[in-house]
């Protein structure tokens, strides 16, 4: 059984790791700490499995860390095949499996969090790794085995991957209540135009919004504040008195009694559909992710 597999040296779990080590570490000095036997030992490993493939693996030469084409299609097969195996492992001995959730810091802060508890009891043999991921990140993750389930927007997601729906992101305007009177108006296009502001920095989905919502009605945006996550802007509403454009699901993160919250329809219909993305490759040979996926894809949805 897989006799030409194994009739040439080279190949062996040892060195496969050695390889899945190098380009988690994004190079051979990082993967080798500091060790310059370690370094020397990573190089004839990475050497002897090139021999053994009959191709490079990793592009040699100065600059950033990259991978050949067989070296990708490598490190995929080994990561999917080691979390495979470790599953095993500890399933056999009655170990809980670990596997990793990608979001953005906002959606494992007001969507995740506050359901986790649920999400355990439904899965008590799993622990649970939130990274805190970009899109791009939990795409390329996903792809490679290093992120097992990501939340992410519809539109990004590869064909490579599957998904399932979680629901419509939708938006409010949360402002406090010291910044209201009776003089403000209903209009939510005119109350951005008065209130002092706070917003993601940079290009952003919300910031889009509310530069077309000032645009149609025809009012500038008075920005005072810049942060680098959503959960920054929600500190800002409720610590320092701004207002702030953000998904509903901060309700829970602002103190009802002094922050009121107005609906916010978007002038222009925006992607807003959040899915559960998942690589079907990985999870085909690990039940547990499986089960995993299903019980989540049930639990974080949308109401």
């Amino acid at each position: 059984m897989f006799e030409n597999l194994f009739s040439k040296a080279g190949l062996s779990l040892e060195r496969l790791r050695t390889f899945a080590e190098i380009v988690e570490a994004q190079g051979f000095t990082a993967a080798a700490r500091g060790d310059p036997t370690r370094q020397s030992q990573i190089s004839r490993q990475l050497r002897e499995l090139e021999e053994y493939f009959g191709v490079e693996l990793v592009s040699r030469g100065r600059g950033r860390f990259a991978l050949t084409p067989a070296g990708k299609a490598l490190h995929e097969l080994v990561r999917s095949q080691f979390n495979a195996l470790e599953d095993l492992r500890k399933t056999c001995d009655d170990q809980p499996v670990e596997i990793s959730l990608g979001a953005g810091e906002s959606l494992l802060q007001w969507l995740v969090l506050p359901r986790l508890a649920r999400v355990r009891e439904k899965l008590p043999k799993v622990v649970w790794t939130l990274q805190n991921l970009q899109t791009e990140e939990i795409v390329a993750r996903l792809a490679d085995g290093r992120t097992d389930l990501g939340i992410l927007r519809s539109e990004a997601v590869p064909k490579s991957l599957r998904s399932v729906p979680l629901g419509k992101l939708e938006f409010a305007l949360f402002v406090p209540k010291g910044l209201l009177d009776e003089s403000s108006p209903s209009d939510i296009g005119k109350l951005l135009g008065q209130l002092p502001l706070a917003v993601l920095e940079g290009h952003s989905q919300l910031n889009e919004v509310l530069q077309d919502s000032a645009r149609k009605t025809g009012v500038g945006l008075n920005v005072q504040l810049c942060c680098s996550s959503l959960t920054q802007v929600a500190e800002a509403v409720q610590k320092l008195g701004f207002a702030a454009l953000l998904p509903t699901l901060a309700k829970q993160a602002l103190a009802p009694a002094e922050v009121e919250t107005r609906a916010f329809s978007p002038p222009k219909e925006k992607n807003r559909l959040l899915v559960l993305g998942w690589n079907p490759r990985h999870a085909a040979i690990r039940p547990m992710l499986q089960l995993a996926t299903k019980e989540l894809a049930s639990l974080l949805k949308l109401s």
